[in-house]
C-alpha cells in the first residue's frame, strides 16, 4: 500500500512538485557552514601542547555556535577541545563560568588534563564522593561566590545541581500538555478506525497525568531551598559521555512497535533537560561530547536534537516524537527469535531512517563530526597501522563451566536446564558477566551456580 501511494504522487507533475516544494521549503533549507579554526592563538596554553587541526576547527566552531556536540572518534581529543574552548571563550568574553559534567571516576583526570592545558587556570574540581545537605549549600555558595574559570563535577552532582522553579513549573505543564495530546490523537485514531486501533484507557491516561504531577512535585522538594544553577554565574555546560542522558521520556502514540527505547525516562536525562532548557532560554552555551551519539535506539537521535536544538524542532514541527519518527524513521516488519530462541515470531520494530539525507543535514548543523579518516587526512601516522592490515582472531577454547552457563544442546536440541539460552530473558544481564570469573558469578559452588533460578 506505501508503495501504491508512493506511485500515485509521483505521476501527476503538480502534484509533485507541489509537494516537493513544501518540503524544500521546509526541511531542505539548511546550509552547512564550514570553520576554519587555523588562525586561532590560544593565550594562556601550554606551548608544549600541539592541537590538531580538526581539534582548532572544533574549538572555533564552538566560540561561533551555542550549541555543539563534539561527536569525535575515542581518542581524538575531544576533552582537550572542550578545556580550550572554555578558556578561549572565557578571554574572549562569551561566557563568564562554565560548568562541565564527567563520569564519577574522571573528575580528578578532568582536573589534570585542565591544569595541563592551562597552569594559571582557576578551577574547582569537585570530588564525586557523595556530600551532605549541608555541603551542597556550602558547594552552591562556593560556586556562585568565586569567579572560576570552570567548575568540573560528577554527573551524579549534576543531578543535585538545583533547577529555577519556573523552569520546572513550566515542563511539568508542557508535559502533561503532550500526554494529553497523545490521548487525544490516540482516541481520534480509535473513532476513524476502530478495527485497527485500540482504545485509549481513560484511567491509564489519568493516572500517568498523577505520575507527571508526583513526579516533579519530587524534583522541586527534593532541590529545597538552595541556589539554584541562574544564580551561580553559569552560561557555559559541558557534558562529557553525553550519551549516558539518553533516556529522555517522551509521549508516543505508537504501540506494540519495538526500538523506541525508554518512554518513561531516567531521572540523570530529565535533570539535564531542565538544565538545557534554562540555558536555551536565556540565550546560554551547551556543549554535548560523545563518540556515540546513537547506541541502542534511532529514537536517541530525536532526544540529542531536543537537548541542543529544540528551537528547529518547533520550526519545523517536529517537537512531537510520533512527528519526528514518520518523518525521519520507518517501522520495519520483520522475523526475530522469540525468547525462547528456538522460533521466530514477527516483530514490528522502528528501526531504520527514511529520510537519511534530511536527517543527516539536521544533525551535522550542530555536530562537530570527526572519525579517523578526518584524522589521517592531516596525520598519516597519528593511528598506527595493525600488523598485517586486519586483526588477529585469537579463539580461545571455552571451558566447560562456561559451556554450561551459556548452554549446552543435547540430541533433542534441548539446552540443559539454567543456561542463559535456555532461560533466555535473562540472557542481557548476564551476559554481560561472562568474560568475569565463576566466583563473581557464583559466590557460592558451581553446583549451585548452574541451577539457580529467580
Amino acid at each position: 500500500m506505501k508503495e501504491a501511494f508512493k506511485d500515485w504522487i509521483y505521476k501527476d507533475y503538480a502534484r509533485r512538485t507541489h509537494l516537493e516544494q513544501i518540503y524544500n521549503d521546509t526541511f531542505n533549507n539548511l546550509v552547512l557552514k564550514t570553520y576554519d579554526g587555523s588562525q586561532l592563538e590560544l593565550e594562556g596554553f601550554n606551548q608544549y601542547i600541539s592541537l590538531r587541526p580538526h581539534q582548532k576547527n572544533a574549538i572555533f566552531r564552538t566560540i561561533q555556535d551555542k550549541a555543539v556536540c563534539l561527536d569525535h572518534q575515542v581518542g581524538a581529543g575531544k576533552t582537550l577541545c572542550a578545556i580550550a574552548s572554555c578558556m578561549e571563550q572565557k578571554r574572549m568574553g562569551l561566557v563568564n563560568k562554565t560548568l562541565i559534567a564527567v563520569p564519577n571516576h574522571l573528575t580528578k583526570q578532568w582536573g589534570d588534563e585542565f591544569y595541563k592545558a592551562y597552569p594559571n587556570a582557576n578551577v574547582l574540581v569537585v570530588d564525586s564522593k557523595d556530600i551532605t545537605e549541608k555541603e551542597r549549600e556550602l558547594l552552591y555558595n562556593q560556586i556562585a561566590n568565586n569567579n572560576y574559570d570552570a567548575v568540573i563535577i560528577a554527573h551524579t552532582h549534576l543531578e543535585l545541581l538545583s533547577n529555577p522553579r519556573e523552569i520546572i513549573e513550566e515542563l511539568k505543564e508542557e508535559e502533561l500538555v503532550n500526554a494529553e495530546k497523545n490521548f487525544e490523537r490516540q482516541e481520534l485514531a480509535y473513532k476513524n478506525n476502530p478495527r485497527e486501533n485500540k482504545k485509549p484507557n481513560e484511567r491509564a491516561f489519568k493516572n500517568k497525568l498523577d505520575k507527571i504531577r508526583t513526579k516533579y512535585d519530587a524534583i522541586l522538594e527534593k532541590q529545597g531551598s538552595h541556589i539554584d544553577i541562574s544564580q551561580m554565574g553559569i552560561d557555559n555546560l559541558i557534558v562529557d559521555e553525553a550519551h549516558l542522558f539518553k533516556n529522555l521520556a517522551f509521549e508516543t502514540s505508537m504501540e506494540k512497535i519495538a526500538g523506541l527505547g525508554n518512554q518513561q525516562g531516567s531521572n540523570r536525562a530529565r535533570y539535564l533537560f531542565i538544565k538545557t532548557r534554562y540555558l536555551h532560554q536565556n540565550d546560554k552555551k551547551i556543549m554535548f561530547l560523545t563518540g556515540t551519539p546513537i547506541a541502542n535506539s534511532l529514537s536517541e537521535m530525536y532526544h540529542l536534537q531536543r537537548y541542543l536544538t529544540p528551537d528547529v524542532l518547533k520550526e519545523r514541527g517536529l517537537e512531537f516524537f510520533d512527528d519526528w519518527a514518520k518523518t525521519y524513521g520507518e517501522v520495519v516488519n520483520d522475523f526475530e527469535l522469540d525468547t525462547s530462541a528456538q522460533s521466530y515470531k514477527m516483530v514490528n520494530r522502528f528501526s531504520k531512517f527514511s529520510d537519511v539525507q534530511g536527517l543527516s543535514t539536521m544533525y551535522r548543523a550542530f555536530a562537530d563530526i570527526v572519525c579517523n579518516d578526518d584524522i589521517l587526512k592531516h596525520n598519516p601516522h597519528f593511528v598506527p597501522k595493525v600488523y598485517g592490515d586486519k586483526p588477529i582472531n585469537v579463539v580461545v577454547k571455552r571451558s566447560e563451566e562456561v559451556a554450561q552457563f551459556i548452554g549446552v544442546v543435547d540430541e533433542n536440541g534441548k539446552y540443559n536446564e539454567g543456561s542463559i539460552i535456555d532461560r533466555m530473558q535473562k540472557c542481557e544481564g548476564k551476559k554481560s558477566k561472562k568474560g568475569k570469573t565463576i566466583s563473581f558469578l557464583a559466590p557460592q559452588t558451581l553446583e549451585k551456580w548452574l541451577w539457580i533460578t529467580a
